[in-house]
């Protein structure tokens, strides 16, 4: 197996959240892949970020977006008639910064758009995320307007998957040897999957890695059809670095922001 091509952070940013064909189950150590993302037009942000959203659904938007918004290319008058639409017809489940508000003095503003669906964010928000009145209202193209499709919380930001894919959570390392390029990781699928082995469905993860930590970006195949939630065990698994991992941090990257993997001797 040859050495993974690794980024360093310069251009950590210029990489999809992962490639490679699905359904294949390795007898090694995974390697790490890169590639360029999709322009900004449809993930509501500069081409230069990871665009992010509730639980990865798409479109997502850079981590910027969530102080104060992106310069939105609709009406305002459009958007305001579909959450005045909204507040009237949910009442005390609508958004709580809609509620008993005038919605155009209402705190919101446009996370991310594509031609066919606008992203709006109610409430208190800030560049870490959502405050405690914060929340998301999907809006659809309906005719020559916007239509409400769903609204909630968005406690669990990710990184926006690709169609077809989950994320894997890392829950531990463990054999580290800081002059090994290779980790063995604790892997555990997201959503239900009838508490299936995630190791054939892994698709090769993103490392990015610096001099300060490894970043891991790592999903699987999502399964088709209905499945129990039985409940998704963690399985071993090998990782191979670019670089001895040494004092780095590793980081699980099917959060935003990345979370630190716990280390089990």
């Amino acid at each position: 197996m040859t050495t993974p091509r690794t980024a360093r952070l310069g251009i950590a940013v210029a990489l999809l959240l992962c490639v490679s064909a699905c359904g294949t189950e390795t007898s090694g150590p995974v390697e790490a892949t890169k590639s360029v993302p999709e322009e900004a037009e449809e993930s509501g942000g500069p081409s230069d970020e990871r665009p992010i959203s509730c639980t990865g659904e798409a479109p997502g938007w850079p981590a910027s977006a969530m102080d104060g918004g992106i310069a939105s290319r609709l009406p305002a008058d459009e958007l305001t008639r579909a959450l005045e639409a909204l507040a009237a017809r949910a009442g005390i489940d609508a958004p709580s910064a809609l509620q008993d508000a005038d919605v155009h003095e209402a705190p919101w503003f446009v996370l991310a758009e594509t031609k066919t669906s606008v992203v709006v964010a109610t409430g208190s928000w800030d560049g870490g995320g959502p405050g405690r009145d914060g929340e998301v209202v999907r809006l659809k193209a309906s005719g020559a307007g916007w239509q409400v499709q769903s609204w909630g919380d968005c406690r669990n930001l990710a990184p926006v998957v690709d169609p077809g894919l989950q994320w894997v959570r890392i829950d531990a390392a463990t054999d580290l040897d800081p002059a090994s390029t290779e980790v063995t990781v604790e892997v555990t699928e997201g959503g239900c999957t009838s508490g299936r082995d995630p190791r054939p469905f892994l698709q090769e993860p993103t490392l990015v890695e610096d001099d300060d930590s490894v970043v891991v970006f790592w999903t699987s195949e999502a399964p088709e059809g209905a499945n129990n939630c039985v409940g998704n065990q963690p399985v071993p698994h090998p990782l191979r670095l670019g670089e001895p991992l040494g004092d780095r941090e590793l980081l699980d990257g099917s959060r935003w922001p990345a979370r630190p993997v716990p280390r089990r001797r």
